[in-house]
């Protein structure tokens, strides 16, 4: 099991704007020396609740003042900003940390927020997923189009590419039981909190998140000797992959170059890349 903070940013009263944020990354150094495995940021705007509108920018102040506790955010919301920007601001994050950016997206859930910016809270979810899509991209591919409702690009070069390949680890805010499936269906890790959702319901949703995650077209392989080498025994133990061919991977394959490297590494020592079609036993990410 880790552990793990949360920093809301929360303006108390007597507190200056500045003393929030110096204790906040007071926090981060103290957790950082205590082990906890990460600090979870989050971003608010226009409210007493979180003073954090701009996550890169208090995230690169973390990672200057920490060297080994991982930094995540929970979350960034998706229509506040157009998708290029949050990976490119958000590659740069992973840079500075050394590749410690743990990665949350998010719909958004505050009505004030979404009127101070004059953004429609309708369709969040179809902007969601265009974000979450088009940053998979920007970060994998070296150059990326992309043709949706909300945002088009066209043979875009973005930069820079985060340290962690192919991407920061990626996860989600959950509070209604269809988005638990959807991450499942996605292979996003979940953010959520029993202050929104009470113990009972928040069972069922994680059972549904792991259901769907088991049935997604996530795949379990391993290595398998064959020809003269047959007589070995499998290497290593089962793994998740995806199935080589793009198709197969509903947001393009940005690991298949990389798959097709170890298992032409693997090839030269005497193994293939086998897949196991069901692996009920595999359980989705913690």
């Amino acid at each position: 099991m880790r552990f793990s903070i949360q920093n809301l940013l929360s303006l108390r009263e007597g507190q200056s704007h500045a003393q929030v944020y110096a204790n906040t990354l007071d926090e981060c150094k103290l957790a950082e020396e205590l082990g906890f495995h990460a600090v979870w940021l989050a971003e608010h705007h226009f409210s007493v609740y979180g003073i954090a509108p701009s996550l890169p920018v208090l995230a690169a102040a973390v990672a200057r003042e920490t060297r080994r506790v991982c930094i995540g955010t929970a979350v960034v919301i998706a229509p506040f900003a157009h998708p290029v920007r949050i990976a490119e601001e958000w590659a740069m994050v992973d840079i500075f940390s050394n590749g410690r950016l743990e990665f949350g997206l998010g719909r958004g859930y505050q009505p004030a927020e979404f009127r101070g910016l004059s953004i429609s809270m309708e369709k969040t979810r179809e902007r969601f997923d265009e974000s979450l899509e088009l940053i998979r991209r920007a970060w994998t591919q070296e150059r990326c189009t992309f043709e949706g409702e909300f945002y088009q690009v066209r043979d875009l070069r973005v930069l820079p590419k985060p340290v962690q390949k192919p991407h920061p680890p990626l996860w989600t805010a959950a509070v209604s039981p269809d988005t638990y499936t959807l991450a499942g269906k996605r292979g996003l890790k979940i953010l959520t909190s029993p202050a929104f959702t009470p113990f009972d319901i928040l069972r069922k949703n994680y059972d549904a998140y792991r259901q769907a995650w088991r049935e997604a077209q996530y795949r379990a392989f391993y290595y398998r000797p064959y020809g003269p080498f047959a007589g070995r025994g499998s290497f290593g133990r089962p793994f998740l992959g995806w199935p080589y061919g793009p198709s197969s991977y509903p947001f393009g394959d940005p690991f298949l170059e990389e798959t097709r490297l170890a298992d032409f590494c693997m090839r030269a020592k005497g193994y293939e890349l086998v897949p196991v079609e069901k692996d009920p036993a595999q359980k989705p990410p913690a």
